[in-house]
C-alpha cells in the first residue's frame, strides 16, 4: 500500500489550481500538514504527484516564505524551518 493515492490523469488537471488539484488528488490535508510542519520535501513530492513537478520547488518555497499569503495557516511569514 502506498502512502499516496493514485494520482489523477494529468489531462485531468489543466486549467486546475494547486489547491484544486491537491483537492482532486486527494492530497489536500497531507499538503497542509506538510505546510504547517514545514516539510518541503514532501510537498514537493506532493506537487508533483499532482502533474506541477516543473514548478513544485519554486511553489514550495513561496508559500512557506508566505504562508497566510496562500490560504495556509500555522506558519508566520518568514519563519526559519
Amino acid at each position: 500500500m502506498s502512502l499516496f493515492p493514485e494520482p489523477p490523469h494529468p489531462e485531468s488537471l489543466n486549467g486546475m489550481s494547486v489547491n484544486e488539484r491537491l483537492f482532486t488528488a486527494g492530497l489536500l490535508d497531507q499538503f497542509d500538514d506538510a505546510v504547517r510542519a514545514g516539510d518541503k520535501d514532501l510537498m514537493v513530492a506532493l506537487l508533483s504527484r499532482v502533474d506541477l513537478e516543473n514548478d513544485a520547488k519554486l511553489i514550495a518555497e513561496k508559500i512557506l516564505a508566505h504562508p497566510t499569503r496562500y490560504g495556509r495557516i500555522g506558519l508566520k511569514p518568514g519563519t526559519q524551518i
